[in-house]
């Protein structure tokens, strides 16, 4: 099968978050189950790894409304890059320090038009183009106007309906879209044009990248606006995957000390090294780890006004991360209140990520919604014990861990609230202080596998029922 991968960010080149991780498996997955995989993205000026880029293209034009745009695409194993130095040659991938840039729409419009040129002028000929998230989504409306390309089915992909690609309706008239599709069943959204609402209505088919998550977004609390529509056409869930020779506690460089599953004495001199790096006192009490970028959306909030009833439990909390101011501050006032219990970094810091995954005793993750997740399946293979939220991708990872039969892989709440965290935490707490108990359910977190082998086979199993 001839497959493109459209994305605006995708590893080794360049990356945000965690859509680049998944968009860099698939690429990756998709060639080595022998399919023919081309994958575009913007050329950024921050793309990495580019060793000898070729230019296939040069001097190439589209027209976004009334304006025409040059580009040239450079490529290198069968990566291929659109390059615009007003578009693209800039600090940041979506933004800078003042916010998101006020022409992304339009940015990525040209992303979406200059890929299909480009797409026919390589003769690439694909059977599937598999777009991701709303700065690839105009790429199935765009190509209901290409007569010549008709043959060619589209899967849209979304990583998180908080992100949809709002507009006002004069954008329209600036990315080369007909008055015509401003309706109900295109990209017309109160009033305003949607580029999430136009990928749904115009590909052949809608992925997301969870089960649960395709379920809950067909529902009006997580659907952000667009769950009817998304009820009406149909989403299937495929769960993420885990790089495991990326994340391996056996093999990690960055650890004090390396350790498997079969040797697990190793692990607690990971947690000795985090315990001096932090300054904690009281050693023996369980470790709680939280890393990520600091949202309402990842339940941090949550977790900055239990501070205190956490460390009542006799518990010490590492905290890696960024983001949200007043949730920061509160933190920040956490640590000052107590020192010796609760450590804080606002730095972005890859090493001590992994040291907090392999010396933490518990991975807090209370996501009022999470498409997916990928620190718990990381937390899991480092022995971390995850305690979240029951939603999206954090229901379909972890299993409510049953000290009667051993059957489980972490901690479970269902209401996303202060009283359901900290109730969830004693549980957690209880089977920690059983030392048979929480070695194996350590035991079992680690023997838990999301393959991307698994999830590449579903992605296709979907592209031939096109």
């Amino acid at each position: 099968m001839r497959i493109v991968i459209a994305t605006p960010e995708a590893v080794p080149y360049v990356k945000t978050g965690g859509l680049a991780d998944v968009t860099g498996a698939l690429f990756s997955q998709f060639r080595k189950m022998g399919h023919s995989v081309s994958l575009f993205l913007p050329f950024y000026g921050t793309v990495q790894k580019l060793q000898r880029p070729r230019k296939p293209l040069s001097g190439q034009k589209v027209n976004l409304g009334d304006r025409m745009y040059y580009f040239d695409v450079f490529s290198e194993k069968n990566a291929y890059f659109i390059s615009n130095d007003y578009f693209f040659r800039r600090a940041g991938l979506y933004g800078d320090k003042a916010g998101d840039y006020p022409d992304n729409i339009e940015r990525f419009a040209f992303f979406c038009k200059a890929m299909l040129h480009s797409i026919k002028k390589l003769d690439l000929a694909p059977d599937i183009i598999h777009s991701h998230d709303w700065q690839a989504a105009l790429i199935p409306t765009y190509l209901s106007f290409e007569h010549a390309m008709s043959n060619i089915k589209t899967v849209f992909t979304i990583h998180n309906m908080g992100y949809q690609g709002i507009a006002p309706h004069e954008t329209l008239q600036n990315i080369g879209i007909p008055e015509r599709y401003f309706t109900l069943d295109g990209l017309e959204y109160y009033g305003s044009i949607n580029l999430l609402k136009a990928g749904i209505g115009f590909a052949d088919a809608v992925s997301t990248v969870s089960p649960t998550y395709a379920d809950e977004i067909t529902l009006p609390h997580f659907g952000f606006g667009l769950n009817g529509i998304l009820k009406e056409k149909g989403v299937t869930g495929i769960l993420n995957g885990l790089d495991y020779d990326l994340w391996d506690p056996s093999s990690d460089k960055f650890l004090l000390s390396t350790f498997s599953r079969s040797n697990l004495t190793d692990r607690r001199l990971c947690k000795q090294d985090l315990c001096k790096i932090a300054g904690f006192r009281d050693r023996d009490n369980a470790l709680v780890g939280v890393i990520g970028r600091f949202t309402t959306q990842k339940g941090h909030d949550i977790i900055a006004s239990a501070m205190e009833k956490i460390i009542e439990l006799r518990a010490n909390v590492m905290i890696l991360g960024e983001g949200d101011p007043a949730i920061e501050r509160s933190f920040s006032v956490a640590a000052s209140s107590f020192p010796g219990k609760i450590y804080l970094n606002t730095s972005f810091d890859d090493t001590l990520a992994r040291k907090i995954y392999a010396g933490s005793d518990l991975f807090l993750m209370p996501s009022r919604y999470e498409p997916c997740g990928l620190a718990q399946m990381i937390a899991m293979r480092y022995g971390s014990v995850p305690v979240v939220n029951m939603t999206g991708g954090l229901a379909d990872t972890v299993d409510d861990f049953n000290a009667g039969n051993n059957h489980g892989t972490g901690f479970v709440f269902r209401l996303g609230d202060v009283h359901s965290m900290i109730e969830c935490l004693k549980r957690a707490l209880c089977v920690y202080r059983n030392k048979q108990d929480w070695e194996g359910l350590v035991l079992n977190t680690m023997a838990k596998r999301f393959k991307w082998s698994d999830s590449v086979k579903k992605y296709i199993k979907l592209f031939e029922t096109l």
